[in-house]
């Protein structure tokens, strides 16, 4: 287990998994519960009361291989399933639930052959590729696997590729996280040396670093490429060896956070042209300038390590780059697209460059896409409490939020807080009928109202008292010189209405009068009935077209 590619170290993912796989049915037994982990890295590091594991990273980079290793090294039997199986919902409670229901291989033998159980041999399951349970074949499958790791009795050992997968961040929730990364160039490189040596290949070290970095550290791959390439001759040096590599390049798909890394990074950036610092920000061209500018001020320049001084004039000088990267960005939303590689050098390649060298912490989501979502929201409610308060102010919809709506939230609640008997709740009652506000008016304005570090007087209130406010403010009737219905709701229901009576007529044009007025007369008793909870004058309006219809049938 040791000759694992970059998992020698005693803080490697591969000794995590052999304490936590040791000490499994340990922790079964005394019941331990596992600790949840806010963020990677941020719970038990053993991970004691996990019934699963989740190797996550790059492909051929060793996590089949270290799970395989890892039950040998600790005297698991072990069972595994791939992509190539089908794993959906019916399958896994088929198959799997009974693996799982057993602790040993000879239990699982024996219990096919009726026969006593015996527990001198540990079992455990290999589910290889979770994130590759998609499509019809295995619909169901990780919900149903995430309900077997609940009550399985041996552990499961999950691998994965795309940590970042909806499904796997489920399924991530219920197992001890191990995220493996790519290995060094300089430790691929020691170990395919050895390799190369005792299959007889010549190869320099220059040619060997081009040939790990063509295949983006993927070990797997780079065995196959030297298997194929000293296949007819075992001297793999000089341009042909480079010009190969080239053409054998991997592609791979990055996602916003990895593209935000490398951007801010001085050894991934090193290596790249002015084109491929430019592709970084076309990975998604609308996320990625987000993630520069909520990330830019926790890196740590290389160049700037001679003093604090130069960090925050290369910050400030980032931060100006950035704000020119978003006024081109304004004239891009207004169909000037071809300034998008203008905005690729001043949103991602310039302030990245003057930042050069690595992240101090973790790479955070922008936040301010949920600020500007909180700010249109706020600003719709905004807007509609000034309609249904109209009539009955002056201002605007801006005054209504700076100078009425403070006022009106003490008036709201106060009486209810320090008034607990019924003239509080009618006080409040009566002032919502007085600006013609309604109940989810009352909600709103709270919600508008409430700022970091001002106490929130709703959780004053008692519940009887709230519940008393409703009670009086549904018992009474209230004038609104509104509609709480969109008109293109109403427009609907009606337009389609007409067409349904215009459909039934249509259809009895051949038959007798008295057929057509049985057909009226049951349409508009079914409408009668449907309007019963509407307004008065709709429901006058039914029953003068049940009477009309009375006296044409007679």
């Amino acid at each position: 287990m040791n000759k694992i590619i970059g998992q020698t170290g005693d803080k490697s993912n591969a000794n995590k998994l052999l304490t936590w796989l040791k000490n499994w049915h340990k922790h079964r037994k005394l019941g331990t519960k596992p600790v949840p982990s806010f963020g990677y890295g941020r719970g038990d590091p053993s991970g004691a009361g996990f019934r699963a594991a989740l190797l996550s990273g790059p492909p051929g980079i060793g996590k089949t291989t270290t799970a395989v290793l890892v039950c040998k090294e600790a005297g698991f039997t072990f069972v595994e399933t791939n992509a190539s199986d089908s794993r959906n919902k019916k399958i896994l409670q088929d198959t799997l639930k009974q693996a799982l229901g057993n602790t040993t291989m000879m239990d699982y033998m024996n219990r096919e052959a009726g026969q006593s159980k015996s527990s001198h041999v540990k079992h455990c399951i290999i589910m290889d590729e979770v994130d590759g349970m998609s499509g019809n074949e295995d619909r169901g499958g990780v919900q149903e696997l995430i309900q077997l790791i609940k009550n399985s009795l041996i552990p499961v050992i999950c691998i994965c590729n795309d940590r970042q997968h909806q499904k796997i961040r489920s399924l991530g929730n219920h197992c001890f996280d191990l995220r493996f990364q790519k290995p060094r160039v300089e430790q691929i490189k020691a170990a395919m040396s050895t390799v190369c040596f005792k299959e007889g290949i010549q190869i320099d070290g220059s040619s060997l670093s081009n040939i790990i970095e063509s295949s983006n550290h993927d070990v797997r791959q780079i065995l196959h490429n030297l298997s194929v390439w000293s296949a007819s001759c075992k001297s793999l040096q000089g341009k042909q060896i480079k010009d190969d590599s080239n053409k054998a390049k991997k592609d791979f798909k990055i996602d916003a956070f990895t593209a935000c890394r490398m951007a801010f990074s001085q050894s991934e950036t090193a290596k790249m042209s002015l084109k491929d610092k430019s592709d970084l920000f076309f990975y998604d061209y609308s996320l990625h300038p987000l993630f520069i500018q909520e990330n830019y001020i926790s890196a740590s320049p290389h160049a700037g390590r001679d003093g604090a001084g130069n960090t925050l004039h290369r910050l400030a000088k980032a931060a100006r780059y950035i704000c020119t990267g978003d006024v081109i960005s304004k004239a891009i939303r207004s169909d000037k697209w071809g300034l998008l590689p203008m905005q690729a050098m001043f949103s991602s390649v310039l302030p990245c460059e003057v930042l050069s060298g690595h992240l101090s912490q973790r790479i955070e989501f922008p936040k301010w896409l949920g600020k500007f979502s909180s700010t249109n929201k706020n600003s719709r409610l905004n807007k509609e409490l000034f309609t249904h308060m109209s009539l009955n102010i002056s201002g605007t919809a801006q005054n209504v939020n700076m100078d009425y709506l403070p006022v009106l939230k003490d008036r709201l609640i106060v009486p209810l807080v320090h008034d607990k008997q019924t003239d509080g709740v009618k006080q409040v009652v009566d002032l919502m009928e007085e600006y013609d506000l309604l109940k989810d008016d009352y909600d709103n304005i709270l919600e508008l109202t409430v700022w970091p570090g001002l106490t929130d007087l709703r959780s004053q209130v008692e519940s009887k008292t709230k519940a008393a406010m409703t009670r009086c403010y549904n018992k009474s009737s209230h004038k609104l010189h509104y509609s709480t219905v969109t008109g293109s709701l109403k427009k609907r229901q009606s337009r389609a209405s007409n067409d349904d009576l215009d459909d039934e007529v249509s259809e009895s044009d051949n038959d007798s009068d008295e057929e057509v007025i049985k057909a009226l007369k049951v349409k508009s008793d079914k409408s009668t009935t449907k309007s019963k909870d509407s307004k008065p004058k709709a429901k006058a309006s039914s029953s003068r077209k049940s009477k009309a219809t009375d006296k044409k049938k007679k």
